[in-house]
C-alpha cells in the first residue's frame, strides 16, 4: 500500500491507512510537530507565494469563503447547510467573478436588516450590479 494514491485505494485500505497514520502522528506528536515548525521556519516565504497564487487563481473560492466566515460570525450561516448548498454558493461567486467587476453577490434578504435577518444560503444570494447592491444596502427589496 505505500505510495499508492488515495483514489487508487479500496475504502478498506484508505481506512487501514488513515488508523497507522493518525496511531503514528500520536505516538509521535512532539517530533512531528517540531519537523513541521523547522519546515515551516525554512519555507516561509515558498509558502506565502503559494497562498498568493492560490488566492488570485481561486478568487471565487476566496471570496464565498469569506463571505462564509462574516456570515458565521454573525450567526448567518446555519449549521444545517449541507456541502452541496456550500458548493452551489461557491459557484454563485464564481460566476460573479465571470461577469466581472461590475457586479458583486447580493444577500436578497440582508444578513443585517433592521427588522429581518437573512442566511448566508444559496436561495437568498443574487447577482446584481455593484451600483445597485451599493444602493440598495441592507434594505430588503
Amino acid at each position: 500500500m505505500v505510495g499508492k494514491l488515495v483514489k487508487d485505494m479500496t475504502p478498506e485500505q484508505h481506512a487501514t491507512q488513515k488508523k497507522r497514520k493518525n496511531a503514528y502522528y500520536a505516538a509521535n506528536r512532539a517530533e512531528m510537530r517540531a519537523q513541521q515548525a523547522k519546515y515551516n521556519a525554512t519555507h516561509r516565504d515558498e509558502a506565502a507565494t503559494l497562498r498568493k497564487k492560490w488566492s488570485i487563481d481561486n478568487r471565487h473560492k476566496r471570496n464565498a469563503s469569506t463571505a462564509k466566515r462574516r456570515a458565521r460570525k454573525i450567526r448567518a450561516c446555519p449549521n444545517w447547510l449541507t456541502p452541496e448548498q456550500s458548493e452551489e454558493i461557491e459557484a454563485i461567486y464564481a460566476e460573479c467573478q465571470k461577469m466581472g467587476g461590475g457586479y458583486s453577490v447580493d444577500h436578497i434578504i440582508p444578513l443585517q436588516g433592521e427588522n429581518v435577518r437573512g442566511l448566508h444560503v444559496p436561495w437568498n444570494l443574487q447577482i446584481i450590479n455593484v451600483i445597485i447592491n451599493i444602493r440598495k444596502s441592507n434594505v430588503i427589496p
